[in-house]
């Protein structure tokens, strides 16, 4: 009947596209821990463009984003929890007040971008504030002045996130990527056609 016929259509997909975008390395060639590496993946449907995550509207563009970006907060692999002073996070530990509204993180001071330039605190302000002003035409942030109250950097290794109310979801919604601040647009209008949504 259709309806096998559809899930054996459906299979034989899911078949190809692991013999299409299975690993392209041998087991040989695959780095050790901490030497880099190809990593592939498969996404069904549009390229994963803008590279820009502030301006992307569906997750392909996000999980790449995710590659190149570092995280606020680490996912523990083996626990799928959040954790402190995982790889590719900034946050080295939070803390939280007693009211359950205020994380104030305190973020590693190891990382650069490509221009050498340390990441701080303040880049991660300048995506709250994009995201809060509305400019942005596609974002999959638009929530978060929904639930965040304010962000503040008190200092390069700090970062204070206040909530409108405590939520058990609170460290997921305050994981806005930091973008490069100081050679970003004043003006967050500009960010929808930047060349660095392409060409970061």
């Amino acid at each position: 009947n259709n309806r096998t016929r559809y899930l054996l259509l459906a299979l034989a997909l899911v078949a190809l596209s692991a013999l299409t975008f299975g690993p392209a390395l041998a087991q040989d060639d695959v780095p050790g821990p901490g030497e880099g590496g190809v990593i592939i993946e498969a996404y069904f449907g549009s390229d994963p463009v803008p590279l820009n995550p502030l301006v992307c509207s569906e997750t392909s563009c996000q999980n790449t984003a995710a590659f190149m970006l570092p995280g606020l907060v680490a996912v523990d692999p083996t626990t799928a929890q959040f954790a402190e002073s995982g790889p590719g996070a900034m946050a080295t530990g939070w803390d939280i007040s007693e009211d359950g509204r205020t994380y104030t993180f305190t973020l590693r001071d190891d990382y650069t971008w490509n221009d050498g330039t340390p990441v701080t605190s303040a880049d991660f302000i300048y995506s709250w504030n994009a995201i809060k002003s509305g400019e942005l035409l596609n974002t999959l942030y638009s929530f978060v002045p929904d639930v965040v109250e304010t962000m503040e950097a008190p200092d390069p290794q700090t970062l204070v996130v206040t909530f409108k109310e405590a939520d058990c979801r609170a460290l997921a919604n305050a994981s806005v990527p930091p973008l490069p601040s100081h050679i970003m647009p004043e003006n967050f209008a500009d960010l929808n056609e930047l060349d660095y949504n392409t060409n970061p």
